[in-house]
């Protein structure tokens, strides 16, 4: 798989570099080629790790490191540097340096200004009207940079000019840097809260080991009451969600393991998994995928109207792709694909996952004449694979 600084970012001391390096590069291959979940994958390398008699680590400044959060960060970070690096790749060599930066509730310091605004990876400059930032400017490739470690923004590839940026919902429309900062400062309180949850189930394994039962109602107890603060912490700012892995204990490595053992996926669904992404890569491979031309972000779908002949998609502020949109040639929308089934399985009893196509008519005036709905054809499966291959 090449050298192992490649793929993941690490300062972790030679002496254990050798015992954990291929347990980790291997979960975070799987997890960028889409083969496992973060979560799944930092439970597999703890484990993994436990087995090896490795469970944590002090840095070179001191700091105590337990497996499963320096595995978390490792493999969650390193996923989604290759995430970005491959969608600015094609962009790259189109010679196109300038991307859209996403914009979210929570931001560092160093990202904040830049969010629904247009970066470069080369010189700050004013191109067709349009102001475009360096992200040499505000640290980019240090770890406490934009785009740096547990950095999760993305960039989408723009063309001053040719490209738009996307609509904002409304909790993000207002949003100031400054309080996209204080609001990153309040996840890093949650941050706080969910180590202090681990830690009491932590004393609670132990507890229940010696079967002492006043110790185990002691701390089932503080667990509860932490678990109650979460609970009203999230209620207090609702940008915030809870992430309940980020509150799991590792329990015994054997245990643990054995249990994990029964939950992964049969091989069969390996194989057939396999057999999806050998689709997909043929499909990229051949020009079959669909060039998007645009993106907007959040509750409101792209218009009726749009540059002729291009293809917009949808994402959920998640992240998730919801639906492409095309237009014809006159710039009027002609078909929406959506790849869900809107949480109405009942009225879209379409595809795999309810996916389906919405087609329109607009006369040459742009007034709306019909709507109808159908299955996709085997053409608008192979372009639009790069989301249907889970499927």
């Amino acid at each position: 798989m090449g050298d192992i600084d490649n793929l993941i970012n690490t300062t972790l001391p030679m002496s254990v570099r050798k015992v954990y390096q291929s347990i980790v590069q291997e979960s975070v291959a799987k997890v960028v080629t889409g083969l496992t979940t973060s979560d799944k994958a930092i439970s597999d390398t703890v484990m993994k790790w436990a087995e090896k008699g490795f469970y944590g680590f002090t840095d070179s400044q001191g700091k105590n490191w337990k497996a499963d959060t320096y595995a978390r960060q490792v493999i969650k970070s390193t996923a989604w540097r290759v995430y970005r690096e491959v969608r600015m790749a094609p962009a790259e060599e189109l010679g196109i340096d300038t991307f859209y930066y996403h914009k979210k509730a929570t931001a560092r310091e160093m990202c904040a200004p830049l969010q629904h605004q247009i970066v470069t990876t080369g010189v700050a400059r004013t191109e067709k009207g349009e102001r475009i930032l360096s992200l040499a400017d505000y640290g980019y490739g240090h770890p406490a940079g934009c785009q740096g470690i547990n950095c999760t923004h993305e960039m989408t590839p723009y063309i001053p000019g040719a490209n738009y940026k996307p609509d904002l919902p409304d909790e993000l429309r207002d949003l100031t840097p400054e309080q996209a900062i204080e609001n990153a400062n309040v996840q890093a309180k949650q941050r706080a809260l969910e180590r202090s949850i681990r830690k009491s189930k932590e004393f609670l394994h132990v507890a229940e080991k010696l079967g002492d039962s006043e110790l185990i109602s002691k701390y089932k107890s503080k667990v509860r009451i932490q678990q109650g603060a979460m609970r009203d912490y999230l209620k207090q700012h609702p940008f915030l969600h809870r992430d309940y892995a980020r509150e799991k204990y590792y329990d015994d490595p054997y245990t643990k393991a054995k249990k994990e053992v029964k939950l992964r996926e049969e091989q069969k669904k390996v194989r057939e998994l396999a057999t999806k992404r050998a689709e997909l890569e043929k499909a990229v491979k051949n020009g079959k995928i669909v060039s998007v031309s645009g993106v907007t972000v959040g509750h409101t779908p792209p218009g009726k109207a749009g540059e002729p002949n291009s293809v917009v998609q949808h994402n959920a502020t998640n992240g998730d792709v919801l639906g492409r949109t095309y237009y014809d040639d006159r710039g009027y929308k002609v078909k929406d694909i959506h790849f869900t089934n809107h949480k109405q399985p009942d009225k879209h009893p379409y595809g795999k996952k309810g996916e389906h196509v919405h087609d329109y008519v607009f006369d040459d005036d742009g007034k709306f004449i019909s709507r109808t709905t159908r299955e996709l054809t085997n053409n608008e499966r192979e372009e639009n694979l790069d989301i249907l291959w889970r499927y």
